[in-house]
């Protein structure tokens, strides 16, 4: 074989190697709460613990979403092509083990796993709110509700009392001349 073929072999093995490993399937074997990172332990090829990966979310700048994954759960993880140590937690997925709580298209749902759970059904435009603790709404103003009927089964109604408002000091916004910001 010529030089200039050999060297283009080695550049194609090297780049499948590499796309090979880009996507991979693994386990949480690790969560970083304060880091908002975990570890995955990937047995799909061959056994790969990873660094600490970030958990990608909605929002992380001035508005915050926070949501880590449980030990053990089945998360999909892309890794950038310059390395294992870097990649990303892109997120959890059903299987014939881990069966979504509800089937239709109409709702979006959340639930715990101490039995609380949150629904919205657009389909015939019910929210239902099932909490096995106590539920805190705080406002700094006034809570208004507006209903035709409010039911409300031997009701106990305190009052007056001061709303406990934690306030959340904001992200600075950096100017776009500052970009990208991390």
């Amino acid at each position: 074989m010529n030089k200039p073929l050999g060297k283009i072999m080695r550049k194609l093995t090297g780049l499948e190697g590499r796309q090979e490993n880009l996507l991979r399937i693994g386990y949480v074997t690790e969560v970083l709460e304060k880091e908002a990172k975990v570890r995955v332990e990937c047995q799909d090829q061959d056994v790969l613990k990873t660094y600490k990966l970030p958990v990608l979310c909605h929002k992380s700048r001035c508005d915050k979403d926070y949501w880590m994954p449980d030990v053990g759960e089945h998360v999909l993880c892309v890794f950038l092509p310059y390395g294992q140590h870097y990649g990303f937690v892109l997120g959890s997925f059903y299987s014939e083990k881990d069966l979504p709580p509800v089937a239709s298209c109409d709702k979006a749902h959340i639930r715990w796993l101490d039995g609380t759970w949150i629904e919205y059904d657009r389909g015939t435009h019910v929210m239902q709110v099932h909490c096995l603790g106590k539920v805190l709404i705080a406002s700094a103003e006034e809570i208004e509700l507006k209903a035709p009927i409010v039911k409300m089964p031997n009701p106990i109604i305190t009052g007056p009392g001061e709303a406990e408002i934690k306030p959340v000091e904001p992200s600075p916004i950096p100017p776009p001349a500052e970009w990208p910001y991390g």
